[in-house]
């Protein structure tokens, strides 16, 4: 089985709490493959008032 995912970035707390999970469940069983991807970043416009950020 494979398990797609992209690390979390600029959250430490968060960061730690992905890295815990990955650990556990790849120990939890070798049939389980973890590929990372990465996240990729894009600029969404709020409709009402134009305010942008990244998401």
């Amino acid at each position: 089985m494979q398990f797609f995912t992209a690390r979390v970035r600029d959250q430490p707390d968060s960061e730690q709490r992905q890295r815990v999970y990955l650990a556990a469940l790849a120990a939890h069983s070798k049939l389980v493959e973890i590929v990372e991807g990465r996240f990729q970043a894009r600029t969404v416009s709020c409709h009402t008032c134009g305010t942008q950020r990244r998401s």
